[in-house]
C-alpha cells in the first residue's frame, strides 16, 4: 500500500481516526480546541462530511454521529475555520476539504472521531 505525501495513511484508506485532547484542570479559553486537517489523499478524495463521522468516547461508548456525541456532552458538533480572506474571523463548517485547517472542540480528553472520505 502507498502512503500520502505526509506518510500518514495508506492512499487507499477511506477512514481515519482523530483523537481529540483536553487538559484536565487547565482553564484556558482554548483548552479542548484541536487543530485538524484533511488526512486523505486529495487526488483520490475531495471532502469529509464531519456530521457523518462516528465517535468513540474515552469510556468506550460508541456514538453513531457527531450530533449524538455532542448531545452526550463530549464535544461540539461544529468545526471552526478561518473565513476566506481573513486572518482573524472564523466560521462554522461541516465539510472538511484538502489544504484547510479546522478546530474541533472537545469537553473531555480522549474522544476519538472516525472520519470517512468522500469521492
Amino acid at each position: 500500500k502507498g502512503f500520502d505525501n505526509a506518510g500518514r495513511i495508506p492512499t487507499d484508506a477511506t477512514t481515519f481516526v482523530v483523537t481529540l485532547h483536553r487538559k484536565e484542570n487547565h482553564h484556558s479559553a482554548t483548552n479542548g480546541f484541536n487543530l485538524i486537517d484533511f488526512p486523505f489523499d486529495p487526488e483520490l478524495y475531495s471532502s469529509i462530511d464531519w456530521l457523518s463521522s462516528t465517535v468513540d468516547g474515552p469510556d468506550g461508548k460508541h456514538y453513531a454521529s457527531i450530533q449524538a456525541a455532542a448531545a452526550a456532552g463530549l464535544m461540539t458538533d461544529e468545526l471552526n475555520t478561518l473565513k476566506a480572506g481573513s486572518n482573524t474571523d472564523y466560521q462554522n463548517d461541516t465539510t472538511l476539504v484538502p489544504f484547510k485547517g479546522y478546530f474541533a472542540h472537545t469537553f473531555v480528553e480522549g474522544v476519538k472521531v472516525t472520519l470517512r472520505a468522500s469521492p
